[in-house]
């Protein structure tokens, strides 16, 4: 299996560490080399042809969302965009790490990947955005959405961290074999 990982920041980091020690071919992309925000981005994926590809890069600044709606959107939106478009070309699979600021919040209500979202912030509604793009790039979409959170990572004891590891690897398994229609 050849797993493409987009990004090398938090996300991208953790991923390579876990694909380095399995019998997976790993490439890694990242600025300023391959910029997501750029439509050639869908022809160097179509190229590559991976089985897998992680979109772990985003913009994740919250509050520079808000000063900078076009960046966040170019990252968040188009660049899951352009990688969707060139994973449909070569029938790759992409994960899409999604937010859970696409819904409204309601205190004390857990929300599913299916339930009404209601992006009130710029940073929620671009990676809603991305959502979309990539629902209408891709025939089969497994949508997922989780909050990052890096103390609870840091505090996390290792076989919380092995679980979780692991549950990531068995789903991208299950993504891959759906993308290639095995």
């Amino acid at each position: 299996m050849h797993v493409l990982i987009v990004g090398d920041g938090q996300l991208g980091s953790a991923l390579k560490q876990v694909y380095t020690a399995k019998p997976v071919q790993i490439t890694v992309w990242a600025q300023p080399v391959f910029d997501i925000t750029q439509p050639a981005v869908a022809d160097q994926v179509a190229d590559l042809a991976p089985d897998v590809v992680i979109n772990a890069a985003a913009w994740t600044n919250v509050d520079g969302a808000e000063s900078n709606p076009d960046g966040a959107y170019a990252v968040n939106a188009l660049g899951p965009k352009y990688l969707a478009e060139g994973c449909a070309r070569c029938g790759a699979a992409l994960v899409y790490v999604s937010t859970n600021e696409v819904f409204p919040g309601a205190p004390g209500r857990s929300y599913r990947e299916y339930d009404q979202t209601s992006a009130s912030s710029a940073y929620a509604r671009s990676k809603l955005a991305g959502e979309v793009a990539v629902a209408a790039a891709l025939r089969e979409l497994d949508k997922r959405r989780r909050t990052l959170q890096p103390e609870l990572a840091k505090r996390s004891k290792e076989r919380d961290a092995l679980r979780a590891r692991s549950q990531l690897e068995q789903r991208i398994v299950r993504i891959t074999a759906k993308g290639r229609g095995k």
